[in-house]
């Protein structure tokens, strides 16, 4: 008898135990999501003023403190081909994945291993925005330190926008020239 009572909250000690290992990664997460919360307003930079005349045709165009060309994109004025060509050329499983591309971690990280040095990255357009909105140093510690963080806030940024929408910024806050 003492036998099956032993025996029955083993079980239960180890569902419970499951369970919390089930649920930690997913609590980790959002504690460091609380507490590092995705910097959107960094995504949110001034862009060039355009002086257009009565038809809508350019007259001037006034760069923003940072002399940056930043126009800003709206997915409404969007061709179809541009989020098209950025894909093929920047992400091309950008649909199949939420923000990181395990396929492409695994074809960068064998190519990297066999020429013994960083020759491919496996950076995706959502961690080009996340990347965008926290610049920072590009060190392997801060890297790894980054991943991390932005992982959780990457998360976000994928949970809140629809893929056009990450294109459109990725389009508004990348191409930028020095003026």
């Amino acid at each position: 008898m003492k036998t099956q009572h032993w025996q029955k909250r083993h079980w239960i000690v180890l569902g419970i135990a499951a369970a919390l290992l089930l649920a930690a990664p997913w609590l980790w997460f959002w504690t460091l999501s609380l507490l590092f919360p995705f910097p959107w307003g960094n995504l949110q930079r001034p862009p060039a003023v355009v002086v257009t005349d009565r038809h809508g045709q350019p007259l001037r165009f006034f760069l923003p403190a940072d002399q940056r060309w930043r126009l800003p994109v709206r997915l409404a004025d969007l061709p179809p081909e541009l989020p098209r060509a950025l894909v093929a050329s920047e992400d091309r499983r950008f649909y199949r994945h939420p923000g990181v591309d395990p396929v492409a971690v695994m074809r960068a990280a064998w190519s990297n291993v066999r020429s013994r040095e960083v020759v491919s990255g496996a950076s995706t357009i959502s961690m080009q925005v996340a990347r965008m909105a926290d610049p920072g140093a590009r060190t392997l510690i801060s890297k790894g330190f980054t991943f991390v963080v932005n992982r959780i806030t990457r998360r976000r940024l994928i949970g809140g926008y629809r893929k056009l929408a990450i294109c459109a910024i990725v389009l508004t806050n990348s191409a930028t020239i020095a003026g």
